[in-house]
């Protein structure tokens, strides 16, 4: 599960950026309530990275016999997964984009 706390972190900060370090003056909440949606992706990423014979499929599956199964398996858990860590990714983006369409930098003074 070490493996699956980068990519929350990371997106965390991604969020304290986006919102000018100030989280309570320029609240997007949206971008809060997808982080644990983020850390579900990441774990399940860091599952299906996991050799096939490993214990947790064991666990999950029962009989690793079955090669395709388990390999079917892995890759559907990292796909899904990819697909819930680049969602919120691209809601920040959108974010984003919104931002700089109403964006307005101040004129400064000593510039005529």
């Amino acid at each position: 599960m070490r493996l699956s706390v980068g990519i929350p972190i990371l997106y965390i900060l991604e969020v304290i950026i986006q919102e000018g370090l100030n989280p309570i003056k320029n609240p997007a909440p949206i971008l809060w309530l997808v982080i644990p949606i983020v850390i579900l992706g990441s774990s399940l990423l860091a599952i299906g990275g996991l050799n096939s014979r490993n214990s947790l499929w064991q666990n999950i599956l029962g009989d690793l016999s079955n090669k395709a199964l388990v390999n079917g398996f892995r890759s559907l858990a990292g796909f899904v997964g990819w697909v819930m860590v680049l969602t919120p990714n691209i809601f920040l983006v959108l974010d984003s984009i919104n931002r700089l369409q109403n964006f307005q930098t101040p004129p400064i003074k000593w510039i005529n």
